[in-house]
């Protein structure tokens, strides 16, 4: 039998081999805990960033509200029903969720080529950062912030115990 401190107590696991950081695990639910100052980032995640940054940013293009933002809503359509793929979007548009420009993570050329240009530490750094860096009136801090929360959830990514 179990003693309600050692359930509810994290207990310390082999350190983690891509930072060499220690990370806690908690008896009560299996989650992995972060006790560092700095994010931990899994190799595969590094690896995948291209690919995922892709998904990632179509989803959220998709989930855009295009009656509200009428620059974007017949692309976002022509989108949504595949008329059209990612890489014939505007500049502008491709921007907003970091697939051109200045803070580009990817620029797809095509569907299977791109050119990779942040990598995780860019997107901590702009993360934290104190700019405001936006693209046509979309934070780029918050669209990061929700696909560290994707990566969190897929066990590629720890956020530091701040």
């Amino acid at each position: 039998m179990l003693n309600i401190e050692s359930v509810l107590m994290p207990t310390k696991i082999n350190p983690d081999i891509v930072k060499g950081e220690i990370v806690t695990q908690s008896y009560l639910s299996g989650i992995n805990i972060n006790i560092k100052d700095v994010f931990l980032v899994s190799e595969k995640a590094e690896e995948d960033l291209p690919k995922d940054w892709l998904k990632f940013a179509s989803y959220e293009l998709i989930l855009k509200n295009n009656t509200t933002d009428r620059r974007i809503g017949k692309y976002i359509e022509r989108l949504k029903n595949r008329e059209i793929k990612i890489t014939m979007l505007p500049e502008k548009l491709r921007q907003i969720v970091m697939l051109s420009g200045l803070y580009a993570v990817i620029n797809p050329l095509s569907l299977f080529e791109y050119d990779r240009s942040l990598n995780y530490l860019d997107l901590i750094n702009i993360m934290i950062s104190n700019e405001k860096i936006k693209a046509y009136g979309y934070s780029y801090r918050h669209l990061i912030d929700r696909f560290f929360i994707e990566q969190w959830a897929k066990g590629r990514l720890l956020y530091p115990f701040f």
